[in-house]
C-alpha cells in the first residue's frame, strides 16, 4: 500500500492530506459557529492525525482550533508511545495526562484534559462529539466541571460528512482492500466443505486478510462473522 515517511515514521497518508482534512473541517466548524472542536471518536482522531490506537475505553480526544493548522492529541500518558510513530504530529502537539487517573475512583482524567483544553482555547464556543462510545453522562458531567458544558455545540456527524468525499489516495486504498477481500472470499469458499470446522474456515480467511496479495500486504482485522448454525 502507498505510504509516506516523515521523520522516521510510516504514515498512511501524506502530511498534506491530513492538513487538507483539518482545513475542510475548520470550514464546517466556522459554519456551525465553533471556535474549537473536541473529537472524541477514535476513528475520527485517526482520520485527522493518523493516530492508530485502541484506547476508546479511556478518556482521550483530538482538539481542533480555528487558529491552528494542526490538531492537538490529548491522551493517557502511555498512549503517547503509540501516537508518536503513527501520527504526523510533532511531539509538541501530543499531550498527555498521568497514568494515576486510569482506573481511579477518586480522580477523573477529564479534569487534566479540561485544563489542557483551556490552555489552548479561551473560547466557550466548543463543538463536542457527544455520542462517542466512551463519552457518557458521567464523562460529560466531569468535563463540564472543567469547561462550560452549557455552551457545548453538538458536533456529531461533522467529520462523517467530510469522509463521504474520498481523496485519490483513499480511493487507491479502497481498490487495494477490495482485491484483498476478493482473495479472502475465494480462500473461504474453497475451505467450506461438509465436515469442515467453522474455526478452521475462519482461520483461513483471517490468514488471507492479513497476508493480502503478492503485491499488496494485508493487515490486522476483526474475526469474520459466519452465522452458520
Amino acid at each position: 500500500m502507498p505510504t509516506s515517511s516523515q521523520q522516521g515514521r510510516v504514515l498512511a497518508f501524506s502530511q498534506q492530506e491530513y492538513r487538507e482534512r483539518t482545513a475542510r473541517l475548520r470550514q464546517q466548524m466556522a459554519a456551525r459557529g465553533m471556535d474549537a472542536l473536541l473529537v472524541m471518536n477514535e476513528n475520527n482522531m485517526n482520520y485527522l492525525t493518523g493516530y492508530d490506537g485502541y484506547s476508546e475505553y479511556v478518556p482521550q480526544l483530538a482538539l481542533v482550533c480555528q487558529e491552528d493548522e494542526d490538531p492537538w492529541l490529548i491522551l493517557r500518558e502511555i498512549d503517547t508511545l503509540c501516537a508518536t510513530p503513527t501520527s504526523y504530529l510533532p511531539q509538541s502537539r501530543i499531550l498527555s495526562y498521568p497514568e494515576k487517573y486510569i482506573g481511579s475512583s477518586q480522580r477523573t482524567a477529564w479534569e487534566p484534559i479540561g485544563d489542557l483544553i483551556r490552555e489552548r482555547t479561551k473560547s466557550s464556543r466548543i463543538g463536542v462529539e457527544l455520542t462517542a462510545k466512551t463519552f457518557g453522562v458521567k464523562d460529560h458531567a466531569a468535563l463540564g466541571n472543567s469547561l462550560d458544558s452549557s455552551k457545548f455545540i453538538d458536533a456529531d456527524g461533522l467529520i462523517s460528512k467530510l469522509k463521504t468525499v474520498k481523496s485519490p489516495a483513499e480511493l487507491a486504498y479502497m481498490e487495494q482492500a477490495g482485491k484483498i477481500v476478493d482473495r479472502a472470499m475465494q480462500v473461504g469458499r474453497l475451505e467450506i466443505a461438509p465436515g469442515a470446522r467453522e474455526c478452521d474456515v475462519g482461520a483461513a480467511i483471517v490468514n488471507a486478510l492479513v497476508k493480502g496479495t503478492p503485491e499488496i500486504p494485508g493487515g490486522v482485522c476483526a474475526f469474520p462473522t459466519m452465522p452458520v448454525g
